[in-house]
């Protein structure tokens, strides 16, 4: 129930069942002077979650006295106004997805070196919140599960959260080491496939820029003139779909820059399809048959991978399927691929 004393609202409904959410005008009364805003407005027995009311702020949902606050932590003052901007619904959690690898995506396990298909959506590595899986801990689960004894994984490569494919991990430091040589003295071979909005008039076609480092505020890179790091990247058109617009390029990396093909081929004009950060997906809307299957995360896989496992040992090629959605919207938009 609202706390009266404390605040004074309208239209303050306490119910968390509610069809929609109403605009709200709280104003701070003595009470509450000082203190944090989601603990102002949990107050005002809005009947939501604390997790629910910092989700409405950093989603810009919240002013107070007529200016956007995206921080829970800003603090309040007697007399001022906090509005609320009017909801579809409540926020609510979303369900964290559940990964588990199969023996399907497990593509190379030898020579203390293990290339898996990652799915999109999956991080690389661990994040901050340690019940957050990732790639090592979802591999070290599948091991267990099957009574193998689990050595140290090492992480040898990243991709994006949302980009699928082959990953490479070592089991143990020295293999790790073996591995990364071959990284820093680019003797392995990596494609990718972008599915992209636009059709490249030329079949092959090769970008040679320079990038910033990720953005801290915004999570983007940026094409730079000084200051960068060179970033080049080969591409070749696959397939083009004319009556859709949409094109399947392979791309291959000669430098391993964070975002470096998102960027490279946003900057050609063929942004990759779902893309978040460098789609535009405003210019070039998906038809909305496709769009749904798009929605979840970008269309770039890792496709291949080529390295040595092991001293002595003859060069491999390690080849990851296209995830689910990623193979529906590419036979959808080739229906003659085959």
């Amino acid at each position: 129930m609202p706390h009266p004393a404390a605040l004074s609202g309208q239209g303050i409904q306490a119910k968390t069942d509610l069809p929609y959410m109403p605009p709200h005008r709280i104003e701070v009364a003595g009470e509450l002077d000082g203190q944090r805003l989601d603990a102002a407005l949990a107050a005002a027995g809005l009947g939501l979650s604390r997790r629910q009311i910092r989700a409405l702020i950093e989603g810009g949902s919240v002013r107070v006295n007529q200016r956007r606050v995206r921080f829970a932590s800003h603090r309040v003052k007697q007399g001022d106004a906090i509005e609320i901007a009017a909801r579809s619904a409540p926020p609510t959690q979303t369900p964290r997805p559940e990964f588990h690898f199969t023996a399907a995506d497990i593509l190379f396990d030898a020579y203390e070196v293990i290339a898996v298909n990652k799915p999109p959506g999956l991080p690389s590595q661990a994040t901050r919140d340690p019940s957050v899986p990732h790639v090592a801990s979802c591999l070290e689960a599948y091991f267990h599960s099957r009574g193998r004894e689990v050595t140290p994984l090492v992480l040898v490569h990243r991709l994006d959260k949302e980009t699928s494919g082959v990953i490479l991990l070592a089991r143990g430091n020295e293999r790790a080491t073996w591995l990364a040589r071959q990284f820093r003295g680019r003797e392995v071979r990596k494609s990718y496939h972008a599915l992209c909005h636009g059709l490249p008039t030329e079949d092959d076609f090769d970008v040679r820029s320079y990038l910033s480092e990720i953005d801290r505020k915004t999570g983007r890179v940026r094409t730079v003139r000084s200051g960068g790091q060179l970033a080049v990247t080969h591409f070749h058109v696959l397939r083009r779909a004319p009556g859709t617009g949409f094109s399947l390029i392979a791309c291959e990396p000669h430098t391993g820059r964070s975002h470096q093909i998102r960027v490279h081929l946003a900057g050609q004009g063929f942004p990759i399809v779902g893309d978040k950060f460098y789609g535009a997906p405003s210019i070039r809307p998906l038809p909305a048959d496709l769009a749904a299957l798009a929605a979840a995360h970008h269309l770039l896989h890792a496709r291949e991978i080529a390295f040595t496992p092991a001293p002595g040992q003859p060069a491999i090629t390690v080849k990851a399927d296209y995830p689910p959605k990623f193979a529906e919207l590419v036979r959808r938009v080739f229906p003659d691929a085959g």
